[in-house]
């Protein structure tokens, strides 16, 4: 075999074929060792816009995560320390070319999609198990445009923070933390920060001040303190006292007006329609009261006729008494 012929050998062993294409230089494997290693190989490809900003296409399958980390690593200059438990496999198919920002975020989300996560620190990011990850040093939330693990704190201006919990609570995972703070009326939430912000905007919608209104009934016939009593042992109102005192924070506060006998109701609409309902059946006229009326005498003394009076009443209640004795 001559010179030429054992180069030819050789350049067809060759693992690695340089092509040029579009003008950028990208070095694909040989067929058969890219047919061997398809389950675990790698390929980040950059370019240049016309705008000179620079960026990536990262296609995975099936490669190991921690040479996904290397790229990534390589593409945004961050230092990464990697829990020993974090291995496996990703695969990624994406044709979009991505600036360093982007695929730091999607970098985020594959990280999310296998239980990992993303703690920054002093210089280094942490990448972590999701379980266990809340008790690490967490990022408080300011700009939660990214997908990393924070903790937010969040006021609740209308509603009882603490009726809120059961409700929200279903949307965070497990490795999440929620919790209602009541002297401060606020919720504290540990999660990916795109969860948080489609639960703050779940929030904001539960926490509208437009569905809390003021309204004021006039009470025609019952007392206003009387009504009061009555409304906080049948219904789940807030009174003008144990509102002051920190309640169980109902849906709708009442309040007397004793100068005026009016009830004042502050609360979300369907709520007072039913408190407003409630009171309007119970501020009716007593049949069995009593009435004091003046009448004029004509002829008769009125003390005399008052003095007979009164006998005749006491007699007839002795009459009723011995009566009911009878009857026993």
């Amino acid at each position: 075999m001559d010179t030429f012929q054992q180069v030819g050998s050789v350049m067809k062993r060759s693992c690695i074929t340089l092509l040029v294409l579009w003008g950028s230089w990208i070095f694909v494997a040989d067929p058969s060792i890219a047919e061997e290693s398809a389950d675990d190989s790698a390929v980040v490809d950059s370019s240049t816009t016309d705008n000179a900003i620079k960026t990536w296409s990262v296609s995975l399958n099936n490669a190991p995560i921690r040479t996904f980390i290397s790229q990534v690593s390589d593409i945004t200059g961050y230092s990464f320390i990697v829990d020993p438990r974090v291995k496996g496999n990703v695969t990624v198919v994406s044709k979009a070319p991505m600036t360093s920002e982007e695929v730091y975020e999607l970098f985020q989300t594959v990280l999310g999609v296998h239980g990992y996560t993303a703690v920054p620190g002093n210089g280094v990011i942490k990448l972590v198990p999701n379980t266990g990850a809340k008790q690490d040093t967490i990022r408080m939330c300011k700009d939660i445009n990214t997908s990393e693990l924070v903790t937010c704190v969040i006021p609740i201006k209308n509603t009882s923070a603490i009726e809120l919990v059961p409700i929200l609570r279903p949307l965070i995972p497990q490795y999440g933390h929620l919790a209602g703070v009541a002297s401060a009326n606020s919720l504290i939430i540990t999660d990916h920060s795109n969860n948080v912000k489609r639960i703050m905007g779940i929030i904001a919608k539960l926490d509208g001040a437009g569905s809390e209104e003021m309204e004021v009934i006039q009470l025609k016939s019952a007392g206003v303190n009387d009504m009061v009593e009555m409304l906080a042992n049948l219904e789940p109102v807030d009174t003008g006292n144990n509102a002051k005192s920190g309640g169980s924070g109902g849906r709708v506060t009442v309040v007397a007006d004793d100068r005026t006998n009016r009830l004042i109701l502050k609360g979300e609409k369907s709520a007072r329609a039913r408190i407003r309902s409630l009171v309007e059946d119970l501020d009716k006229p007593s049949e069995y009261s009593g009435a004091t009326k003046v009448i004029h005498l004509r002829y008769a003394e009125a003390a005399k006729v008052a003095e007979l009076l009164k006998n005749l009443s006491s007699e007839q209640s002795q009459s009723r008494s011995r009566s009911k004795g009878g009857s026993s």
